[in-house]
């Protein structure tokens, strides 16, 4: 009798948005310089989509979309207010993942449109943070995404990343740091009202009890 393989554990997901990014400065969108080895070796392996429609144009609606699957009349996140976010009856992606069996972890390099506390991406995941300052926030995440596998270790997981296109930097200064850092942590209590934050050299984290 032939051996059968075994079924296959659950998958790690990384999902990551790389807000504003115009394709034209992709290498593997048609960009003639060479300026994304590392998405073209990801494309040429997997899987390159040529045609995508959007259900809204800017980056708050469209990044609950991404995170619920619901259009943005249905969510209805699509004002720049904190009256405006998503409702409890919705559940996210990470939720999804979470009850699941999954770790969930989030980061995001400004506590803005396309991770903001205040709008709810924190539902659903175990370690989140806003932290980040300003743009070209991918070399920072790096320390922090190798934390969040250790972390899992063995379990399955899922790693929501929000970055903003380099195209559109904004200086790394001391100053961002400090108010960002400041104001993500007031948004957290603010929105669960039990964060807690563990720090570590050169990044912090936010635990959310949900």
């Amino acid at each position: 009798m032939a051996k059968t393989q075994p079924e296959p554990g659950p998958y790690n997901v990384i999902l990551i948005s790389f807000d504003t990014m115009r394709r034209d400065v992709l290498h593997c969108y048609g960009c003639r310089k060479r300026t994304s080895p590392n998405l073209d070796r990801l494309a040429a392996e997997g899987v390159l989509f040529t045609d995508a429609i959007v259900n809204c144009g800017w980056t708050l609606p469209q990044h609950i979309t991404m995170l619920t699957g619901l259009h943005p009349l249905r969510h209805k996140v699509y004002y720049v207010v904190r009256k405006c976010r998503l409702a409890a009856r919705f559940r996210t992606l990470a939720e999804i993942f979470r009850e699941h069996g999954y770790l969930t972890f989030g980061f995001a390099n400004t506590n803005r449109y396309g991770g903001g506390w205040e709008y709810g991406f924190w539902r659903g995941m175990r370690h989140y943070t806003t932290v980040f300052p300003g743009n070209n926030m991918m070399e920072q995440v790096v320390e922090p995404v190798t934390w969040a596998m250790r972390m899992a270790g063995v379990s399955p997981f899922f790693i929501y990343i929000h970055a903003h296109s380099s195209s559109t930097s904004t200086p790394t200064t001391r100053t961002n740091r400090s108010r960002l850092r400041s104001r993500s942590a007031r948004s957290g209590a603010a929105a669960t009202g039990t964060a807690t934050r563990a720090r570590s050299p050169t990044w912090t984290t936010t635990s959310v009890r949900s």
